[in-house]
């Protein structure tokens, strides 16, 4: 059987596979919104690391709780604010030019097929319906995604499944 599409896209953005099945890739995009990636700033400053890997390739979206509901999350939106600007990262979408992430992102030519691609945010994954390998990490890899445009992963699992009888109507 042939590789499949994770399998390639994982093969051609190696980097390097420091245990058996952990692999290190090379990251095409990283997106951030104002719930996970206040988190992964604050560490990254405090540790004496507020630096990006290229802010043409960080993405940003206020769209989780827009406008902000609190002070609380008025300060999330306020901290992706001042961390795009200090770090020249053009593709910010404020409030009034915001959307959805998931939705957004894609719509703007951010994630395309081939494409590796991580954030803060579970329903990720719904970008390999664009061709990509995206993902949903957490803090500690959103970090180094930022600092380095790198992600571990265990290589991806094939499952093939062989249908030999008919279908019913509707499946």
């Amino acid at each position: 059987m042939g590789k499949t599409i994770a399998e390639k896209i994982f093969d051609a953005h190696s980097v390097d596979n420091p245990a058996d099945d952990i692999h290190v890739i090379r990251l095409d995009a990283v997106f951030c919104h104002e719930i996970t990636t206040p988190l992964a700033i604050h560490d990254l400053v405090n540790r004496g690391k507020d630096r990006v890997f290229d802010p043409d390739k960080i993405k940003v979206v206020i769209d989780h709780v827009s406008p902000a509901k609190d002070s609380k999350t008025a300060m999330q939106g306020k901290i992706l604010r001042e961390w795009s600007r200090r770090h020249n990262i053009r593709d910010f979408f404020d409030i009034g030019r915001n959307g959805v992430c998931h939705a957004i992102f894609p719509e703007k030519g951010f994630v395309r097929p081939g494409f590796t691609v991580i954030m803060g945010d579970s329903h990720t994954c719904t970008h390999g319906a664009f061709g990509a390998f995206a993902a949903g990490v957490g803090t500690t890899d959103l970090e180094v995604g930022i600092l380095k445009g790198v992600c571990a992963f265990r290589y991806p699992s094939t499952i093939k499944i062989n249908i030999s009888d008919r279908l019913p109507e509707g499946v």
